[in-house]
């Protein structure tokens, strides 16, 4: 789509709106503020020209500031250019149509538009179809099948949102969302200085550690969450599961105990007291010990509900004949993943996907369908309506518009050096990691110390594209006026 000016990308997360030309893979222009439908409906308008205060008054209101640092540079960047903008897949359809309305308006008036799901940039980026992607942001998971551009079958959860796990309240998502972007540009600094100064051995086995400034808080304590903390253990068991939970937050913590208790060892001697203690260490695993007591079997064993989100969307699609005997790519990216933990929690859930997860997802569809049933059936002979209907073998109607379609046997899980580490050599069978074949691998990704910016990418590499390509998506002031803002719907790249 060749133009004078270059065409500008502008990323609408929950956490903050970034911002930069076709071309770039950061943020050149990081606003801060979450665009919300208020928000959009308002800055164009002369009354928010009235209200907003000159930039430096500091006796303004956060909100007039904002509105000042907007109108002044965020609108002028817009006006008479070709936009790329990518909104979150769970974006309601008013949040979408009011986009339109804004970037149509004559006070921002845009050349041309194309909208583009966070999903499908991010395959972009990457530039795999088909593949499934897995998008995590501040407030909502969505999971993703994308092919040829466009979703098949996605669905949408709160569940594993990271302002759900927090149960710190207002406050606590407040401070969250305002100073992720920050911690998320910083740690994108440090992971990047880190892979050029290591092949990619090592980069591999320090893909899962956590940033440490070299000064300053830590990432935990600048967000004001710390995900190792016990009180979170029951959301994060209920979203991830029992095993992710104890792979990637309970082993490790046992792994530096042990490490402590080793060096201490040593400290002794090798006299018999030494040996005692060296034997007694490696017997005993309190906090793994812990936390197995604390829950039952049933707990342990049962996939965690972003598992069966994944599960539920990935086979929801018959398999090509090509991908027999293979893993599937999925790409992991969203603002979330700056969190501690969170990335190497939702690493765990995608290796582990396969068939022991889909097992459990069609018991608990199966014993919905007896519940079912058997209600009818007692209503039935209540009224003398008859016998209730036979049982189908579709899966019911649910939000991730899922279905029971056969899916062919994957292969063999990835070896214990390609999947995370936490298996101990005392745990027993039910914790056991290897649930034999799984449907997906992780799809590395171009911007591996910055998965939160994918969608940029994604968004300037579909910006390249021919006109004749992108035709269908252009949006166009005409047809934004003559619809309201509604015929995103139909020409969104969802």
């Amino acid at each position: 789509m060749a133009s004078s000016s270059p065409p500008i990308i502008l990323y609408a997360s929950s956490a903050a709106t970034y911002v930069c030309e076709a071309g770039d893979v950061q943020p050149t222009y990081p606003f801060l503020q979450p665009f919300t439908e208020e928000l959009l409906r308002t800055l164009p308008s002369p009354q928010a020209a009235a209200a907003s205060s000159p930039l430096g008054d500091r006796s303004a209101s956060p909100t007039n500031q904002c509105t000042a640092t907007l109108r002044r540079h965020l609108l002028p960047l817009l006006h008479d250019r070709t936009l790329f903008l990518v909104l979150p897949l769970s974006s309601s359809a008013s949040y979408k149509e009011e986009w339109v309305r804004f970037c149509f308006h004559e006070e921002v008036h845009v050349r041309r538009l194309v909208v583009l799901s966070d999903t499908v940039a991010d395959s972009f980026a990457c530039n795999r179809t088909p593949c499934v992607v897995l998008h995590a942001s501040l407030n909502t998971v969505s999971v993703s099948r994308v092919e040829s551009g466009c979703s098949t079958r996605y669905g949408n959860s709160h569940v594993g949102g990271v302002q759900a796990l927090c149960s710190g309240g207002e406050a606590t998502t407040a401070r969250l969302a305002e100073r992720l972007p920050a911690v998320a540009a910083a740690m994108a600094i440090h992971n990047a200085e880190r892979a050029s100064g290591s092949d990619e051995e090592n980069e591999e086995e320090g893909e899962d550690e956590d940033y440490v400034p070299a000064g300053g808080p830590s990432p935990d304590e600048e967000l004001g969450i710390d995900f190792s903390d016990a009180k979170y253990r029951d959301a994060l068991i209920h979203a991830f599961g029992y095993r992710a939970y104890r792979s990637v937050i309970v082993a490790p913590q046992q792994r530096r105990l042990d490490a402590a208790s080793r060096s201490s060892v040593k400290g002794k001697g090798k006299g018999k007291g030494g040996g005692r203690a060296q034997r007694r260490s490696r017997a005993s695993c309190p906090l793994l010990d812990e936390l197995r007591r604390a829950y039952p079997r049933e707990v342990r064993e049962a996939p965690g509900q972003l598992e069966k989100l994944l599960a539920r969307v990935v086979q929801g699609d018959a398999v090509a004949s090509s991908s027999h005997g293979e893993t599937e790519p999925c790409i992991l990216a969203g603002e979330a993943l700056a969190v501690p933990y969170v990335r190497q929690l939702y690493a765990f859930v995608i290796r582990r996907c396969g068939g022991g997860v889909w097992e459990a997802v069609e018991m608990e569809r199966r014993a919905r369908q007896r519940r079912l049933r058997s209600s009818q059936g007692e209503r039935g002979n209540a009224d003398g309506s008859g016998a209730p209907p036979q049982e189908s073998d579709a899966a019911p109607v649910d939000p991730e518009k899922s279905s029971s379609v056969p899916m062919v046997k994957r292969v063999r899980r990835e070896t214990s050096s390609e999947r995370d580490s936490g298996s101990d050599e005392g745990e027993s069978d039910d914790e056991s990691d290897d649930d034999g074949d799984v449907w997906l691998h992780l799809q590395p990704i171009p911007l591996p110390s910055a998965p939160w910016w994918l969608p940029l990418l994604g968004a300037s590499v579909t910006s390249r594209l021919p006109d004749k390509d992108l035709q269908r998506a252009v949006i166009t002031e005409e047809e934004a006026r003559e619809s309201n803002g509604t015929v995103v719907h139909w020409k969104v790249l969802l």
